[in-house]
C-alpha cells in the first residue's frame, strides 16, 4: 500500500472498527461446485457456500474481479466458460465460453494468464475477460501443469512430477526451479499469490511454497477438498491469535472507504487506561518474526504482540470494562491490509493485558 493511503489513514485515527464473519482470508473453490473460506496461517477452511456451477478448475484475481473456469459435461463433448465468483458469497455467474481445458489462471496486465491443458506439453495461453478469445503464447515443455501465479514479475506453475516451474511470459517456456526437489510429496492443484509476498499451493491442505527453492511447506487442511483455486479476499475483517489477562477483542463494521470499523475488546479492568496499537505487517516487527512473546520482556504470561506498531492510539475502558477504538476508512484506500491490538493496564501479572489481534482488509 502506498504511503498516500497510509496517511490517509494515520490522519482519519483521531476517531477509529470488524467482528469477523468469516476468520479466512482466502476464497476458494473445487471441482464439486462449493465454495470456502481458508485461513492461509494455518490451513483451516469452512464452507461458504455452493457456487451453483460445478466443474471448477482454475482461479484469478484481475483487479477487483475473481475468475474461475466451468466445465460442463466430460472428454470431446465438454464445454467451458469463464465465470466470475462474488467475493463475499462464493457464487459463480457464467460470463463467456471458451474453447480450451485451462487448468491454471493468473493475472495478466488487462487479461488473464492461463495454462492450457495439451497432452505432453503444456501450453501459456492468454485469456480475453471480454469475450473469451485464447491467444497461444508457447508450449511449457512440461506435461502436468497445474495452477499459475504471477509473483514479482514472474509467473509459476506447479507440475504434477516436476514441481514448482518458472515460466517465460513472451515465449511460454519453463524450467524447473529446483530439479532436485520435486513436488517433494505435495498435492498441489492450485498456485496464488498474497499480498506478503507468500506463494501458496495446494489442493485439499495448503502449502507455502519457496520461490527460490521449490520447496513446499504444510500448513494445515480441514472442513474442504480438492480445491482447484484459491485466491485473496478483500472487504472482510477476522481476529486471530489469544489473549492474555481475560481481554478479547472484536471487530464490527464495514471494511469499505468511507466507512467506520469498531474495535472493541472486553474483559480490561474497569475505567483503565489503555491503548491501540495499529500495524501494516503481522509478519515483522523491528527486525523480529511476528508473533512475539512477550513473557520474558514484560513478565507476563502467555502474552503476544500480533501486529508491527505503526500508529498508537490512546484510550480508556468503561465502566464494563469495554475499551471502543473507533476506525475511519478514509477514501481511496482498495485493498489495504491493516491489523489492530489492544493493550490494557491489568492486575495479571507484568501489569498488562494483550487482547488477540483483528485483521482489515479494505475491498479492492
Amino acid at each position: 500500500m502506498n504511503s498516500i493511503a497510509r496517511t490517509a489513514l494515520a490522519t482519519a485515527l483521531l476517531a477509529i472498527s470488524l467482528a469477523a464473519q468469516f476468520p479466512q482470508d482466502l476464497i476458494a473453490i473445487n471441482f464439486a461446485g462449493d465454495a470456502f473460506t481458508v485461513d492461509s496461517r494455518t490451513g483451516v477452511g469452512q464452507a461458504l457456500g455452493p457456487t451453483g456451477r460445478p466443474g471448477h478448475n482454475c482461479m484469478a484475481r484481475l483487479g477487483r474481479q475473481i475468475y474461475t473456469v466451468e466445465q460442463v459435461g466430460t472428454g470431446a463433448t465438454a464445454q467451458r466458460f469463464l465465470n466470475t465468483i462474488d467475493d463475499e458469497t462464493g457464487q459463480a455467474f457464467r460470463s463467456v465460453p471458451i474453447t480450451r481445458d485451462l487448468r491454471g489462471l493468473a493475472a495478466g496486465g488487462t487479461e488473464l494468464m492461463a495454462i492450457a491443458d495439451n497432452g505432453t506439453n503444456d501450453e501459456l495461453v492468454r485469456v480475453s475477460v471480454l469475450n473469451g478469445p485464447i491467444t497461444v503464447i508457447g508450449s511449457t515443455g512440461f506435461a502436468s501443469v497445474q495452477g499459475l501465479t504471477l509473483h514479482n514479475g514472474t509467473f509459476y506453475g506447479w507440475d504434477l512430477n516436476a514441481g514448482l516451474i518458472r515460466i517465460n511470459f513472451q515465449t511460454g517456456a519453463a524450467t524447473d526451479v529446483n530439479p532436485n526437489v520435486g513436488t517433494n510429496g505435495a498435492a498441489i492443484q492450485f498456485l496464488t499469490t498474497m499480498s506478503d509476498g507468500r506463494v501458496l499451493g495446494g489442493n485439499s491442505a495448503v502449502y507455502e511454497i519457496d520461490v527460490t527453492t521449490g520447496i513446499p511447506t504444510l500448513h494445515g487442511s480441514g472442513a474442504y477438498n480438492d480445491l482447484r483455486g484459491a485466491e485473496e479476499r478483500f472487504g472482510v475483517a477476522y481476529t486471530f491469535g489469544q489473549g492474555c489477562g481475560n481481554v478479547s477483542l472484536s471487530l464490527t463494521g464495514t471494511p469499505r472507504p468511507g466507512f467506520t470499523i469498531t474495535t472493541a475488546s472486553t474483559g480490561n479492568r474497569r475505567a483503565t487506561a489503555g491503548f491501540m496499537l495499529l500495524g501494516f505487517s503481522d509478519r515483522n516487527y523491528v527486525g523480529l518474526p511476528l508473533p512475539v512473546r512477550l513473557d520474558g520482556l514484560l513478565g507476563t504470561i502467555d502474552c503476544f504482540l500480533y501486529t508491527s506498531n505503526d500508529f498508537t492510539v490512546g484510550t480508556t475502558a468503561n465502566a464494563f470494562g469495554v475499551m471502543s477504538v473507533p476506525v475511519p476508512i478514509p477514501p481511496f484506500t482498495n485493498g489495504l491490509i491493516f491489523h489492530v491490538q489492544h493493550v490494557s493496564l491489568s492486575n495479571s501479572p507484568g501489569g498488562l493485558a494483550f487482547s488477540d489481534a483483528g485483521t482489515v482488509r479494505v475491498s479492492l
